[in-house]
C-alpha cells in the first residue's frame, strides 16, 4: 500500500499482447488484487487458514492473482502450468484446496470436482464470466488481511526430479527476508 502511495503510476508489470505492450500501474495492480481479495472473502470465506490454488500461465494477472491471494489472510498454492493431469491429482489434495483461480486454458487438464475444488474463477485474461480483472473495485474500507511473519503464505511444490513433487511451505517471513536481502 506504501509504494502504492508513493507512486501510484508506475509501471508494475507490462506484457506484449497482440503486438502491444499492455502495461499495468502499481495502482491498478493494487485495486484489482483488492478486488479479487473482496470476492473471495466475501463470496467464498477465502481467509486465514485456508489453502488456494493458483493454476494458470505466467502473466501478470497470475501475479496479481497471487497478491489478491495472499491479501484475504489466505495460503496461495501456485500449480506449474506444465504440470500434467496425473500430477495434479497429486498435488491438489495434498494443497486441501476447495478454490481455484485458474486459466480457460488449462482448466480441462483435470476433474476439479473429483479433486475437492468446489470454487473456479477465471485468471487468464479472456474476459468473461468468473474473470476477476472485471470484478468492481473493493469498497474503500475492506484493508484486506496483513499476512503475520510466522504465516505460510505460499506452499511451494518442488520438482519431482526424485519422485513425486513435495511441498514445502514458505512463510510471509521468508520472503521478506528475502526481499531485505536484495533491497
Amino acid at each position: 500500500k506504501t509504494f502504492v502511495e508513493e507512486d501510484p503510476d508506475v509501471v508494475q508489470f507490462q506484457i506484449k499482447r497482440d503486438g502491444q505492450w499492455v502495461h499495468f500501474s502499481r495502482k491498478m495492480v493494487y485495486d484489482r488484487a483488492r478486488a479479487l481479495a473482496h470476492k473471495l472473502s466475501s463470496d467464498y470465506g477465502i481467509g486465514p487458514g485456508v489453502n488456494v490454488a493458483l493454476y494458470a500461465e505466467n502473466s501478470p494477472e497470475w501475479c496479481i492473482a497471487y497478491l489478491g491471494i495472499n491479501f484475504t489472510g489466505a495460503t496461495a498454492a501456485p500449480m506449474d502450468a506444465q504440470y500434467t493431469d496425473r500430477e495434479l491429482n497429486n498435488l491438489v489434495p495434498l494443497a486441501e484446496t476447495e478454490t481455484l483461480l485458474g486459466s480457460d486454458t488449462l482448466a480441462e487438464n483435470a476433474d476439479w470436482a473429483a479433486l475437492g475444488v468446489k470454487n473456479i474463477l477465471g485468471v487468464d485474461g479472456a474476459a468473461g464470466e468468473g474473470w476477476f480483472m472485471d470484478l468492481p473495485d473493493a469498497p474503500a474500507d475492506f484493508e484486506g488481511q496483513e499476512l503475520p511473519e510466522e504465516q505460510v503464505a505460499s506452499l511451494i511444490f518442488t520438482s519431482g526430479t526424485t519422485g513425486d513433487p513435495k511441498c514445502a511451505m514458505l512463510t510471509a517471513g521468508n520472503y521478506l527476508s528475502n526481499a531485505d536481502a536484495v533491497l
